[in-house]
């Protein structure tokens, strides 16, 4: 299952984790959304012990939104210690995320 985070937990639910973090920006009810939020689930699964994948709902969460300079919805950064090492606009197969975790190691 994938956890949501906020502005407000940001910092400790990403920037402070040990592992990997794939973060989803996704818009609530657009397609979009209902295309990448399978392939973001499965990542989760899949990448279980290597990375934590996180969900996060960008009209709620304008701060992270700007900060990070996300403009195209459904986006997904990749945080490895603190700082943000890829940012992966539009949607995308789940082997992709795979493929850059397994180079990661």
């Amino acid at each position: 299952m994938v956890s949501h985070t906020t502005d407000q937990n940001f910092e400790h639910d990403v920037l402070r984790a040990r592992a990997p973090v794939f973060v989803d920006f996704s818009e609530r009810g657009a397609f979009s959304s209902r295309i990448s939020g399978p392939i973001i689930d499965r990542l989760s699964s899949v990448a279980r012990g290597r990375a934590k994948v996180m969900k996060m709902d960008p009209e709620a969460n304008p701060d992270t939104v700007q900060k990070f300079g996300v403009r195209e919805m459904p986006t997904v950064l990749l945080f490895i210690n603190g700082e943000l090492v890829r940012k992966l606009p539009g949607i995308r197969p789940t082997g992709v995320y795979l493929n850059i975790l397994d180079r990661l190691n």
